[in-house]
């Protein structure tokens, strides 16, 4: 058998996920939040999207509103991440997963 096959770390066996998956977090945004609040998560998103993880938005509120938050918050979003699909609705929330862009070293390596 070959040493070379990647193997679960425990915390990751323990989360349920695969080794060469992201981590993912959660940030909810109710719809009457005010700026300060508004640029401390989005501050806290682009340091989790800095360190390679995942980021899943969910945003709470009436459906027009809650529209033209996910679209901010996905704007402010975009110089570190972008959307992996589109934004699924429930019942009392609109949810939009966003991944890390690869960092430009990167790209030009593997092309």
């Amino acid at each position: 058998m070959s040493d070379t096959t990647r193997r679960p770390t425990r915390a990751a066996s323990r989360a349920g996920r695969r080794v060469d998956e992201p981590e993912l977090r959660t940030l909810r945004f109710p719809v009457g939040l005010s700026e300060t609040d508004f640029r401390l998560k989005v501050g806290h998103g682009i340091a989790f999207l800095a360190q390679g993880g995942a980021l899943e938005v969910a945003v709470r509120g009436e459906r027009a509103a809650a529209r033209e938050l996910v679209d901010r918050v996905v704007a402010e979003l975009a110089v570190c991440a972008e959307p992996a699909g589109g934004a699924r609705r429930t019942a009392e929330e609109i949810i939009v997963v966003l991944k890390p862009r690869p960092a430009a070293g990167a790209e030009r390596r593997s092309a």
